[in-house]
């Protein structure tokens, strides 16, 4: 049943109710019901203010470690070799694969939001068309609503939970990261050519005068200048194959984290796309079971019309065709009727505004997590950002003091080689040697423990990713078992709701066509009983009017004999008065003369005796 036919059949209850007066009972009802929306809406405000707070508390958490992070990361640029820019570029792009899982993950969240959001939808939409149903229908609704929106209240509980612990493991990152960084400077602050160079530069002008009297003793001076250049060409030949072999290393942990990305993108992608054919097949089933009801639905409302329409007919004419005692108990029936329908208007309308008014609050806050949930990311973003470019910033900065390093170490070798001391350059080469060798050592041993943490960084990512998979893989398929199930209950429920509601509509229909029929009987039994009625009035009004007939008939003739009768008597007195006798008086004063005379002849008739 559409809305404009659902809205039409309650202006039409609503015209019948505004017919008949409210019963206290109904308004008493009605003010019960609008005092638990009151409460409900009072809870429900409080706990949306709460939630409000703590998110407040968070995010101020939040913007205060960042703007310490900020403050921390400006003052620790300083140099670092080029294989740690490498491994930090490797690092943030590493950091850019989990930005972009995070970002499909949370995608995969929203989406399977969605999905129950619309699933829903659905389902509230399906129970909007069975609003005129009943007062069973708006309960069992507004109970699923409560359900729903104190599911939604765990999730959004565990989705702030999830996203303090990933800000508190990005802060613990950051900060690892900065220490990192802090210890790397102090070391190479400590341990830098230029410091070196320095304290040589000391070191030579104090012993030019002493060094300079044991040149002439020195005669091959040239052939060990020579043997330390060639030790140098071949350490530097060492440490660029070194250098190479670390590369390559790092090559090849790059191609299996590119890999293992590739293998995880592959996973999600083919999660992703399951999850939207799932998407799309409970879409279909909804729409089916949403026609399949409307047609059920349309086809009560018709017989429910029809039977309407039977029964008004037939109080029509039971109204014209019988007595007042028939008139006195359909009225009071009708009455009853009315006000159950009143009963049922009233109540449907509280029910209607408390779900209208649950939806908008569903609505205000999913909108505002979704605006939470943006400003996160956008955090996390900038956080990621400003991670990036101090890492870009360490990597200029390494570049120029190496670039530095190596043009003041060619120059100090011109330098060298247009001073005439060679035992000087002989010992600044072998201390020169000695140095790089060390620093060699340091660099090597420092990268292979860079290189070992990054490992086991990488796999403790990789390991932590694919339990995460695994998890949301298992919790994917929980889920869709879990909406199968109730799915399925739903479905049952909602056929044994229909059957249920089709047995007693049916049952109320008997009953109805029952009652008409047996109210048609008993008018046609009263109409049968009056036309008899009629019929023996008539009957009887006929010989009463046959009766009157012939007794005025007889009257006249009686009274006719009786003025006769009176003319003999007056004739007979005035004949034995004779001609000399009294005078008679008018015709009535004689007549009741002779009246008396006669009555009293009648009652004493022994008074003439013998």
């Amino acid at each position: 049943m559409s809305s404009d036919q659902a809205n039409a059949a309650n202006i039409q209850i609503m015209d019948l109710i505004q017919k008949f007066e409210e019963t206290p009972f109904q308004k008493s009802y009605f003010l019960i019901n609008n005092i638990k929306l009151v409460e409900e809406l009072k809870s429900q405000k409080k706990l949306n203010e709460d939630l409000q707070k703590k998110y407040d508390a968070l995010e101020k958490a939040v913007k205060e470690q960042a703007e310490i992070l900020k403050a921390e990361h400006q003052g620790m640029l300083s140099q670092l070799e080029e294989k740690v820019k490498s491994l930090n570029e490797k690092g943030a792009s590493s950091n850019d694969v989990i930005k972009n899982l995070t970002t499909k993950l949370q995608h995969h969240k929203r989406l399977d939001l969605l999905k129950r959001n619309a699933h829903l939808s659905d389902e509230e939409h399906t129970e909007s068309q069975m609003s005129n149903t009943g007062h069973i229908v708006w309960q069992f609704r507004y109970n699923l609503l409560e359900d729903t929106i104190r599911g939604m209240e765990v999730k959004h509980k565990v989705k702030l939970s999830q996203l303090e612990e990933e800000v508190k493991s990005l802060n613990e990152k950051c900060a690892s990261s900065n220490d990192e960084i802090k210890n790397l400077t102090t070391k190479l602050q400590q341990h830098t050519i230029l410091d070196l160079m320095k304290k040589k530069k000391v070191h030579f002008s104090d012993e030019l005068h002493t060094e300079s009297e044991m040149l002439n003793k020195c005669n091959g001076c040239w052939v060990r200048y020579e043997f330390h250049e060639n030790t140098v060409r071949d350490l530097e030949v060492k440490h660029l194959v070194n250098l190479s072999q670390l590369e390559v290393k790092i090559q090849s942990l790059t191609e299996k984290i590119e890999t293992q990305n590739e293998a995880w993108q592959n996973k999600y992608k083919a999660v992703e796309e399951k999850s939207v054919r799932d998407l799309a097949l409970e879409e279909k089933q909804s729409e089916t079971l949403n026609v399949e009801h409307q047609g059920v639905l349309s086809q009560l409302e018709e017989k429910v019309k029809s039977l309407t329409d039977v029964i008004m007919n037939l109080t029509t004419k039971l109204q014209h065709h019988t007595r007042r005692d028939l008139l006195k108990r359909n009225a009071h029936l009708s009455d009853e009727e009315h006000t159950e329908s009143k009963m049922l208007n009233t109540s449907n309308i509280v029910w209607q505004f408390r779900y209208d008014l649950l939806e908008d609050t569903i609505r205000d806050m999913k909108v505002k997590h979704k605006v939470k949930l943006s400003q996160l990311e956008e955090e996390v973003k900038s956080l990621t950002d400003v991670i990036n470019n101090l890492t870009m910033k360490l990597q200029q900065h390494t570049r120029l003091g190496l670039t530095h390093l190596s043009d003041e170490v060619k120059s100090q070798s011109e330098m060298l080689n247009k001073t005439k001391g060679g035992w000087v350059r002989y010992e600044f080469l072998e201390n020169t040697v000695r140095d790089l060798e060390v620093k060699h050592l340091l660099n090597l041993s420092q990268l292979e423990v860079k290189i070992k943490i990054l490992t086991e960084r990488i796999e403790t990512q990789n390991e932590a990713w694919q339990n995460e998979y695994e998890a949301l893989k298992e919790k994917s398929v929980r889920d869709q078992a879990l909406e199968e199930e109730q799915s399925e209950t739903l479905n049952v429920e909602h056929q044994v709701f229909l059957s249920q509601s089709n047995k007693a509509w049916q049952d109320r229909c008997n009953a109805l066509e029952e009652k008409s029929v047996f109210e048609e009987e008993q008018s046609e039994t009263l109409k049968v009983e009056h036309k008899v009625f009629v019929s023996q009035l008539e009957e009887k009004i006929q010989s009463l009017t046959g009766q009157c007939a012939s007794s005025n008939d007889e009257i006249r003739q009686v009274r006719a004999q009786s003025v006769i009768l009176e003319d003999i008597c007056l004739g007979q007195k005035k004949k034995s008065l004779g001609v000399f006798g009294r005078s008679m008086q008018d015709r009535v004063t004689e007549l009741d003369k002779m009246k008396h005379k006669m009555l009293a002849t009648r009652v004493t008739p022994g008074a003439n005796g013998p």
